[in-house]
This record gives C-alpha cells, structure tokens and sequence, in this order.
C-alpha cells in the first residue's frame, strides 16, 4: 500500500489494537473501540497511541498509573513540561515527555484532558 493515507491508516489500526488489548472488560473494550471509530485524525490522537499501552484505552487507565482522562488539559500539559524539563520525579515519563515538542504536548493535553 502506498500514498499519504497509509501511515494515519496504520496508527489508527495501532491505537485500536492497543485499546482491545490493554483493557481487560470486554464491554470496556466496545466502548474504547467506539471512541476510537469516532476520534477525529488530529495530531493529539495519533501521537496518543502510545500513550495507551500504560495509561489505557483514551486514558482510563485501570492500574496504579494515572487515568489521564480525569485531568483538565491544563493539568496534563503542566505536568509533561515538568517531566520534560526534569523538574518533576519519574521513571518513565521524563523521556517519553522529552520526546515530545511543547506544541505535541500541548495537542496530547488536549487529546486526553478532561474539559
């Protein structure tokens, strides 16, 4: 398959796979799959798809780490910039935020967060 479309294509596959498989509810599961078909293709959602294999499907996480869908968009983009610039303690998350540009985590923010 080739064209503009194949890449989007694929990390929407991706972030469907993750979200069937990351929680363990099968009527969770529906219901994650169904937000996913109905997610517009921005910026924030197809970086998101990695974020779902520890934080679950759309941010409902059901372990010990954070939900990310029960904080406001500002409270996500703060704390990322704080793991961004080392200013808040982890042990994963410093690098995944380093990977990310101020304008990614700003669009993540919006992604997960809670209006």
């Amino acid at each position: 398959m080739s064209g503009k479309g194949f890449i989007p294509a694929a990390l929407v596959c991706c972030a469907a796979f993750l979200a069937l498989t990351c929680s363990s509810g099968g009527a969770d599961k529906k219901v994650a799959l169904k937000k996913i078909k109905k997610e517009p293709l921005t910026n924030g959602f197809l970086m998101a798809a990695s974020c779902y294999s520890c934080h679950g499907p759309r941010g409902y996480s059901r372990g010990t780490i954070p939900s990310l869908s029960e904080k406001t968009p500002a409270a996500i983009e703060k704390a990322m910039l704080e793991f961004r610039n080392k200013k808040r303690p982890s042990t994963m998350m410093d690098r995944h935020a380093r990977g990310y540009t101020p304008e990614q985590i700003k669009a993540l923010s919006r992604h997960f967060g809670k209006n």
